[in-house]
């Protein structure tokens, strides 16, 4: 199964999002791997405008598959409104959307502390958005961060972010900021847990087995332009050059196929495809290459 990746060889805005947009029409899956929800882009289908920031736009074609991976740092009030927005212009997000249960989630004291550090440093501010990425990332790193995953435990979440507002608040009024409300927090992102866990997964292993399923496909398929009319692929395939060549010679000193059995080998240079084709006239055969 070919992967196409995409990367951005700037520090943002060269457009990924156009090519993505034309590359999603001829994928299966669509995965957004890194990132947060301080950028996003604009797709236009007719008339019809949609605005992305932490869905994949491969959301806007019929049968594909999207996935946020564990890569992506998710705000998920913002995520839900994301969700919520598509939804009214028409847009299902049920059964083709998945989320990792090993992302990490930006919370509002990210985005007071990536205000306050952009305040503090004056001139030289690095001109973020401000929606509080770069903190995030950075209790990704330190190992601090909370998960997807705790956010859809309600009582694990619980005690994990009072201890991460504490903490942050402390931080806050070093800066001279306002502290955090505990309680309002707490509301607003257990309300979006609750919306999006039917959508969180392990990604890992579903992406993993859309591989294997599609890989089997594709080798089913790759074989009927090469076997002749009633033949059917068997199942065996050899990466190695040396290994097909040593079967080849096992074959040759193998007793003829009974009841009447034909075998069909085709040896490319990559593969050793095996077609098996029965006779009508062969009684108690079962198909299957001997």
């Amino acid at each position: 199964m070919a992967n196409t990746i995409l990367v951005g060889a700037q520090w943002g805005d060269e457009g990924k999002g156009k090519v993505i947009d034309v590359l999603t029409e001829r994928a299966d899956i669509v995965v957004r791997t890194q990132g947060g929800n301080n950028a996003g882009h604009t797709v236009f289908i007719g008339k019809q405008k949609y605005v992305l920031h932490l869905v994949p736009s491969g959301i806007l074609r019929k049968r594909k598959v999207c996935v946020i991976g564990n890569g992506v740092v998710i705000d998920p009030v913002g995520l839900v409104g994301e969700i919520d927005g598509l939804r009214k212009l028409g847009i299902k997000a049920d059964g083709n959307l998945f989320i990792s249960e090993t992302a990490h989630l930006v919370f509002p004291y990210h985005r007071e502390l990536d205000a306050q550090r952009e305040i503090l440093k004056g001139k030289n501010k690095i001109g973020t958005t401000k929606r509080g990425i770069g903190p995030a990332y950075g209790d990704k790193a330190a190992r601090t961060g909370l998960r997807v995953v705790d956010l859809v435990n309600s009582s694990r979440f619980e005690t994990l972010l009072r201890q991460k507002i504490k903490e942050n608040n402390e931080i806050l009024k070093a800066f001279g900021a306002k502290p955090l409300s505990f309680q309002k927090v707490h509301a607003a992102y257990r309300a979006a847990g609750d919306r999006l866990k039917p959508f969180v997964t392990n990604t890992v292993v579903l992406l993993h087995e859309h591989h294997s399923r599609r890989r089997l496909h594709r080798l089913r398929s790759a074989t009927a332009p090469y076997g002749p009319r009633g033949w059917r692929y068997e199942g065996v395939h050899h990466p190695c050059r040396r290994r097909a060549a040593a079967q080849r010679k096992r074959r040759d000193r193998r007793p003829a196929a009974r009841h009447g059995t034909r075998i069909w080998r085709n040896h490319r240079p990559r593969a050793t495809l095996w077609m098996v084709r029965r006779d009508s006239h062969a009684p108690g055969d079962d198909g299957q290459r001997h």
